[in-house]
């Protein structure tokens, strides 16, 4: 009975020390999608709302869901203004993931690096300027996995 009783409290204490997964709503919790990112931990959804939103720089976080209100990229586009390239991935397993964006107007669209290895699925990528010796609108760095993306 005592080890039955142990069993319950422990049970109890190790899911009380779980942290539930949230939900983080671009523009209703956060203002953008990188304070969206910015805020969330691994096992988070960052859910963005239709529209377009004019950001550059965006670090992804390991083990982040960032998606698209419908998951299609028709549903949210992010003009970086030319002022760099839309995501950083760097050190982020495929638990981490880009889905339903259209990226424009950027100096290259995701740069993974350090073994990043993201889940990058229904994304179209338009007016993404890339080097002279590069055709790449996904970068992959060092012993980064292979996207699927084009």
């Amino acid at each position: 009975m005592s080890r039955l009783l142990l069993l319950i409290v422990l049970t109890m204490v190790c899911s009380a020390l779980t942290a539930p997964c949230a939900v983080i709503r671009v523009p209703d919790d956060e203002p953008t999608i990188s304070a969206g990112v910015a805020a969330a931990s691994a096992g988070d959804t960052v859910l963005v709302a239709s529209g377009t939103y004019h950001e550059s720089s965006i670090w992804m976080k390991d083990g982040v869901c960032l998606t698209s209100e419908t998951g299609q990229a028709d549903c949210v586009t992010i003009d970086a203004q030319f002022q760099g390239k839309v995501f950083y991935c760097q050190t982020i397993g495929s638990e981490s993931s880009i889905v339903g964006f259209t990226m424009t107007v950027a100096h290259g669209a995701i740069l993974c690096r350090d073994g990043a290895s993201p889940t990058i699925r229904n994304c179209v990528f338009t007016a993404i300027l890339v080097r002279p010796r590069s055709s790449r609108t996904v970068h992959l760095w060092g012993t980064s996995a292979s996207t699927g993306a084009r």
